[in-house]
């Protein structure tokens, strides 16, 4: 019972992270397509950053939809294809867009809780299945 309740807490927290990580990222990204600090327009047109910055979205939507329907495997997607190119930079940078490195630690985080609320549950069948 009480590993039944800790399951559904820990999916709850799982979803909350994951959402709010999907949401932020998008957000900041749609904010980096038209306020660029790192663009001027005197460099000329340069596709790059619009196309980076509209893959990372479709990568938050993928992450939201992975959290809704708790999918790990998908969410670690999401995680590596948007953390590790182009998350990780950004965090490092000083300036608001280092926060949707930020949210991209929050899909790792939120894939976390996803285990521990998948053993917190087969902890709790195998105990159930156990008792006299």
């Amino acid at each position: 019972m009480v590993l039944s309740v800790v399951s559904q807490l820990l999916l709850i927290l799982a979803r909350s992270a994951g959402l709010l990580g999907a949401l932020t990222a998008a957000v900041l990204w749609a904010v980096f397509i038209f306020f660029n600090p790192y663009y001027s327009p005197d460099q000329g047109f340069n596709l790059a950053p619009y196309a980076t910055a509209i893959m990372m979205i479709l990568l938050a939507v993928a992450a939201a939809w992975a959290t809704l329907h708790v999918r790990p495997l998908i969410l670690l997607v999401a995680f590596v294809g948007s953390f590790a190119p182009a998350g990780f930079y950004v965090l490092l940078t000083p300036s608001i867009f280092k926060w949707i490195g930020v949210a991209d630690l929050l899909y790792l985080i939120a894939l976390l809780f996803m285990g521990g609320a998948r053993l917190a549950s087969a902890l709790g069948a195998r105990i159930g299945e156990h008792r006299p």
